[in-house]
Order: structure tokens, then C-alpha cells, then sequence
């Protein structure tokens, strides 16, 4: 990692780190962007180089751009549903930092929040769309005519949603959704 793609991470974990104190100190809607940036040391608009919205401090949009990169870049060998859990396994062992369960901790008492659920909402369509994609270039199939990659795009939401809604300690593992899909598809 160059200097520089150093010091580009350390101010994005700074800005996240300044949003979650302030989102526990006054709440999400009592927060604004401009006091995340001052609390982190950096201009308004620099935070908006790394985050869309203030909403987005609470997500990895970084990760799940990465568990897209990842199952598209799976072995061809394996098939759409195999590579998908693959990809997201990786997204599973890679969230074992204390300020990633923060955030998750803190995603959760926020999630009643409408801000919280509709970047929720749409973060989670982007990504669906994205894996129907894939899918479709790794299958070679036309969208409109074949409905597998929307079928596992549907699987892939219903994970995500679980992972951000449940805690940690009752959240499946990735072996228990293998399984139950395995289940489902009759493989």
C-alpha cells in the first residue's frame, strides 16, 4: 500500500470513526455533515469525496463493491450460487474489526431511522443489480428471458438484509445459507 492510499484510508476511518461518536452523542438527524468534517479535521467537501451521505458512514460500501469484484471474478468451474457464497465469505471473515461491529451496533438502533432505511433500501438494490449483471455475463444469458440471475440476486438481498438487521450473535453462518439454498434449489 502506497503512502498515499495509506493516508486515503486513514481519513476515511477517521470520518467514520467522528460520525459514529457524534450519531451516539446527538443522534442521526441531530448531526450534520459539516460537524463530522470538523469533528474529523477535514472540509465539508472532502467529506463528500468519501461519503455520499452522512447515512453512508454507518455502511461498507467499499466491501460490498468488493463482493461484487470478487464473485465476478470467481473460477468460471464454479457455478453462480457457489461463487456468490465464496465471494461472500470473504465479506464475513473480513468485518472482525471493533469498529466494524461499532458500526454495526450502531446501524441496528438507527435502522428505525427513515435516512438509515432508504440508503439501506438503496444500497441494497444497487448491489442486487450489480450481482444480476454478473450473473447474467457469467451464465451468458439475456436478463429479459432468463430469470437465474434475478433468482440469485434475491438470495443475495435476503443475505444482506439478515446481516444488517441481526446481531452478531444470531446472525446465520455462510455454511448454514449453503445449506439452506442448497435446500431450496434441490442441489
Amino acid at each position: 500500500m502506497t503512502q498515499r492510499h495509506l493516508k486515503v484510508a486513514q481519513t476515511r476511518i477517521r470520518i467514520q470513526s467522528c460520525a459514529l461518536s457524534l450519531f451516539r452523542q446527538k443522534g442521526l438527524s441531530g448531526t450534520t455533515v459539516n460537524e463530522i468534517a470538523a469533528a474529523a479535521d477535514v472540509s465539508p467537501r472532502t467529506f463528500f469525496r468519501y461519503f455520499a451521505t452522512k447515512e453512508e458512514t454507518l455502511f461498507s460500501t467499499d466491501l460490498l463493491a468488493e463482493i461484487v469484484a470478487s464473485y465476478k471474478c470467481a473460477p468460471s468451474t464454479l457455478g453462480s450460487l457457489e461463487a456468490l457464497i465464496l465471494a461472500l465469505s470473504h465479506f464475513g471473515e473480513q468485518r472482525l474489526t471493533p469498529e466494524d461491529e461499532e458500526r454495526r451496533s450502531l446501524r441496528r438502533e438507527l435502522q428505525t431511522e427513515t435516512s438509515v432505511k432508504k440508503f439501506q433500501a438503496q444500497l441494497i438494490d444497487n448491489v442486487s443489480e450489480k450481482i444480476v449483471e454478473v450473473t447474467a455475463e457469467r451464465l451468458g444469458t439475456d436478463t429479459d428471458k432468463d430469470l437465474r440471475p434475478h433468482a440469485l440476486a434475491s438470495i443475495f438481498r435476503a443475505v444482506l438484509e439478515q446481516h444488517f438487521t441481526t446481531s452478531p450473535e444470531n446472525r446465520p453462518e455462510f455454511t448454514d445459507w449453503r445449506n439452506a439454498f442448497s435446500a431450496v434449489l434441490g442441489d
